[in-house]
């Protein structure tokens, strides 16, 4: 393509944006316009909604104020009809008002005379809803069964009381809606519909009566369907494309649409187009024909430039001739300039690759290998190979510990006789300011020191640069010339891009040197980890044998695990007998069998150090000298690594735990720390089996003699009872005068004898009945029993005046029957032991006995026993119900008797279901309360 061409180009290209820029400024004003149609037709759409709102909302205050009428209130239908006519002649677009019930039925319609038969009303009036909503409501486009003709409504509640008693119903013919809508204003080529909730036309400004009634287009009822009000292109029932508009009513439900022809608004947007196409291509015919003739002009010139040009493509000097275009002659000269950098950059472009040749091979051997010396080899020869007058290079580490330069990688030097000198002056500096450092002459530098070394390998400059690596300097790398050589900025950087690779390649090295160490630790960790969940579970299964007391199988399992989780060849336990021999215990890994001599012996040696020390011992190897003298079963067996541990509780030694190995083993304190738990453990198992086993003695012993016991006392009972059951009926017979007739004072000790022998068979009784209970023998024979009944034969039985005159008996209960449902027998027992007792702890005074029923929903009845007697201290009220206790039981008391007698009654008092409590002050008298359930 020629250069007239790209003139051409040029001239197309400049006007071209401008005619693009009128087309779009045009299109750009037409969009403005029809925004401004856009706002106006949303803007009239809903003002034309709020016409139609507010000629709504007047005919619903109507109706309610109608519905307000006394008339209804009073239900005098006829008078109301005649109200809501007067109403009617008020309102010019209603066609009648309709009354309906709360069933929906119609109670009169002003079309037809008070009284006539109406239909029921048609479904899209919406009465139901009015009635479910309580609220107003506009119904849909319906037909009247009345009138016969389509008709819309307004609907309104009738409300009393809080429920809808009425519905007055306004219907209108749609044609109100359409002068309501041309009273408006709109401009005549728009067209303004109404639509209903079921998107059925009720009003249309042109040709209703063709499409009331009849479904909107399909594209209008999807848009209003998505909002309330919006904008878009469609095509009407009867016409060409149209813009519409429209305003859905919140009070109605309707749509209110405007349309305006689509051609009236883009008829001007096609006018102006058309001229602004037509003026840019007469544009472009005149820019054309100018640019053909100044392009001839500039094809000459730039000829000239071509063959300059392609001069310096084959590397020939340039001769290019001056133009009078001022713009080509730059051209010209900047050719022949280009031609002496080009050489320039040659060369510079060459070092680059080499540069780039030098970290690529650094890069790979940092990828490839982590030989950290391979890798800093290569960067020395690269070096060497950038810059052929490096005749030395060194690596050196800074150590952060000991503050020295240690030698990681030379060339050139003697590593032994460089690394003599570890001061490192230059070093230090470096790594303090983090930055590069060059010395023309190393002699003349005071910061050298070894002067001698420099000049036995004829270095002269020098150049140092940090190795950094995450913002931390590593160390220094060093290079050194035969020759004073100032180095130069490109220099610097290179040698500082190599350093920055040396340094990442040492983080690499260091890096998985460290990984390689936490992985061994990390490896280490698990494998203890491990071990120790071994020892936690054997500890758990140990614990588990402490609780089942099982000690053979805790030493079994033991024995087992410990060879599992230690890893080791044998396993034994050897347990104390008497203190200076043992028994084996247990044992893992081989058949004790095998070896009769290894099932018991003598404590010595190892085993006697070990009860001695109390602390474990470890010997690597057994055949070595020096070591405690093995036993039979190690060297029959040649075992030779050995870790014994005590059985210790309680600072005694109850056994050792053997860990042994066939080779020598080097056990370390961890293990030893295991194997010492596990045989604490075992320690605790083994004392808990031995305290069960005495325990389990102790109880069948205790058992035996309690048997005995019980055997003893139920024969004692019965050989004192017969005799003494004797004794006083023989004194009976004779104190009655049965046998002869005796004095008063024979007849005083009878009373005594009997009193007594009275008492001792009432000691008898309760050791008898003490001993069923504790053998549970004591059956609860429950039946029907009056209190009234029980008590008055209690009364007749007691007696004091013949034994006790300073003592009255005082009985205080109800008169009426008292029906209880318990064991009669036992009942009696409770209370006669309690007023004995009361009788024979109050020298003088009263003894009470008060019953009484109380409660309402679990009713009870109470009983108690009051005496102003002795009293019983606070510290021995909770004991006096114990077996044998008597609160003064010294050889010298006052008051006999062996302690059964309350015992009996806390256990027949709890066998009835009840409760007893006490209440005493010493020297005040004792009162106890029994509570048994009716």
């Amino acid at each position: 393509m020629k250069l007239r061409s790209h003139l051409i180009a040029l001239v197309i290209a400049a006007l071209l944006p401008v005619i693009l820029f009128a087309g779009v400024m045009i299109y750009v004003s037409y969009q403005g316009q029809r925004a401004n149609v856009e706002r106006s037709m949303l803007d009239t759409a809903r003002a034309l909604s709020l016409a139609v709102d507010r000629e709504l909302e007047a005919s619903i205050r109507t109706l309610q104020a109608l519905g307000a009428s006394e008339r209804l209130e009073s239900r005098d239908l006829k008078r109301f009809y005649e109200q809501a006519r007067r109403v009617l002649k008020t309102q010019q677009d209603w066609t009648t008002i309709v009354l309906f019930d709360s069933n929906e039925r119609q109670l009169l319609n002003l079309l037809r005379p008070f009284g006539s038969p109406l239909p029921t009303p048609p479904a899209g009036l919406g009465i139901g809803n009015t009635i479910k909503l309580k609220r107003p409501l506009v119904s849909d486009l319906f037909f009247g069964r009345v009138a016969r003709e389509l008709r819309i409504a307004v609907t309104v509640p009738v409300i009393r009381n809080g429920k809808v008693k009425y519905v007055l119903a306004a219907p209108a013919l749609p044609a109100f809606l359409v002068k309501l809508l041309k009273e408006q204003n709109v401009p005549e080529d728009w067209l303004t519909t109404i639509i209903d909730r079921n998107k059925i036309i009720v009003a249309r400004t042109r040709n209703l009566e063709q499409f009331l009634s009849k479904p909107a287009t399909p594209l209008f009822p999807a848009k209003s369907s998505e909002a309330e009000d919006a904008w878009f292109r469609g095509v009407p029932h009867d016409g060409p494309p149209v813009y519409a508009g429209f305003h859905r009513s919140s009070l109605s439900g309707w749509t209110v649409e405007l349309a305006i022809p689509a051609s009236a608004i883009e008829g001007s947007l096609r006018r102006s187009l058309l001229l602004t196409g037509i003026g840019g291509l007469l544009l472009l015919g005149v820019g054309t024909g100018l640019a053909t003739v100044v392009g001839r002009r500039i094809s000459r010139s730039a000829a000239h430039l071509s063959a300059g040009a392609q001069a310096l493509g084959k590397g020939d000097p340039p001769r290019v001739q001056p133009s009078p275009i001022f713009e080509l002659d730059q051209v010209a000269r900047e050719i022949e300039m280009a031609a002496v950098s080009r050489k320039q950059m040659e060369e510079k472009l060459r070092r680059s690759l080499e540069r780039i040749e030098a970290l690529r091979a650094i890069e790979q051997a940092i990828t490839s290998s982590l030989d950290l010396y391979s890798v800093l080899h290569v960067l020395l020869e690269k070096i060497e190979l950038f810059l052929p007058i490096v005749t030395a290079g060194t690596v050196r580490l800074l150590n952060r510990e000991t503050g020295r330069f240690e030698f990681l990688a030379c060339r050139g030097v003697d590593e032994q006789e460089w690394n003599a000198d570890r001061l490192g002056s230059r070093s230090r500096k470096i790594v303090a300011t983090k930055s590069p450092l060059a010395v023309l002459n190393l002699d003349a530098d005071p910061l050298t020191h070894n002067r001698e070394v420099f000049r036995k390998y004829g270095l002269v400059s020098y150049l140092g640069v940090p190795l950094i690596a995450k913002d931390e300097v590593l160390g220094v790398l060093s290079i050194y010339t035969n020759q004073e050589h100032e180095f130069n900025e490109e220099e610097v950087e290179f040698i500082t891009t190599l350093a920055t690779q040396g340094a990442i390649a040492i983080h690499n090295a260091q890096l998985y040197e460290e990984i390689k160490r936490q992985a061994a630790a990390l490896e280490k960790a698990n494998a203890d980890l491990r071990r120790r969940e071994q020892v936690e579970r054997l500890l758990k299964e140990l614990s588990q044998n402490i609780v089942s007391l099982d000690a053979a199988s805790l030493l079994d399992k033991l024995t087992a695990r410990v060879r599992e989780v230690f890893e080791v060849d044998v396993c034994d336990v050897r347990l104390l007998v008497d203190g200076d021999r043992w028994r084996l215990g247990g044992i893992s890994g081989v058949d004790s069998n095998l070896f009769a001599s290894s099932r018991s012996g003598a404590a010595y040696g190892r085993m006697r150090w070990i009860i001695e020390n109390q602390k474990p011992l470890i010997i690597a190897d057994s055949t070595k000298e020096g070591a405690l003298p093995p036993g039979d079963t190690i060297r029959t067996l040649g075992l030779r690594g050995y870790l014994g541990v005590p059985l210790l509780f309680r600072g005694e030694v109850l056994g050792v735990l053997r860990a042994l190995t066939y080779q020598p083993r080097n056990f370390i304190q961890e293990e030893v720390d295991l194997l010492q738990q596990l045989a604490n453990g075992a320690a605790v198992a083994l004392d808990n089996a031995r305290l069960y086993d005495r325990t389990k003695n102790q109880a069948l012993e205790l058992a035996r003699v309690n048997k005995i016991k019980d055997e003893f006392l139920s024969m004692m009972s019965h050989e004192l009872r017969t005799p003494l059951s004797v004794v006083t009926g023989y004194a009976g017979l004779i104190k009655d005068r049965m046998l002869g007739e005796i004095n008063p004072q024979q007849e005083e000790a009878l009373q005594k004898v009997l009193g007594r022998a009275g008492e001792r068979l009432n000691m008898i009784n309760d050791l008898m009945q003490t001993t069923q209970l504790e053998a549970r023998a004591v059956a609860v024979e429950r039946q029907r029993v009056d209190v009234l009944d029980l008590l008055d034969g209690l009364r007749s039985d007691y007696d004091l005046r013949l034994y006790k005159k300073d003592v009255s008996l005082i009985w205080d209960y109800p008169s009426g029957p008292m029906p209880i449902t318990t064991d009669g027998a036992k009942l009696k027992q409770i209370l006669q032991n309690l007023i004995n007792n009361a009788i024979k702890f109050t020298d003088k005074g009263n003894v009470k006995i008060a019953v009484e029923v109380r409660g309402q929903d679990s009713r009870f009845i109470e009983f108690k026993v009051q005496d102003t007697g002795v009293g019983i201290p606070k510290d021995q009220q909770a004991a006096i119900f114990g077996k044998f206790y008597q609160v003064d039981s010294s050889e010298t008391r006052l008051y006999g008797g062996v302690g059964l007698g309350l015992y009996i009654v806390k256990n027949f008092t709890d066998l009835l279901g009840g409760t007893i409590e006490v209440e005493s002050e010493p020297g005040e008298g004792t009162t106890f309360t029994v509570r048994l359930p009716a």
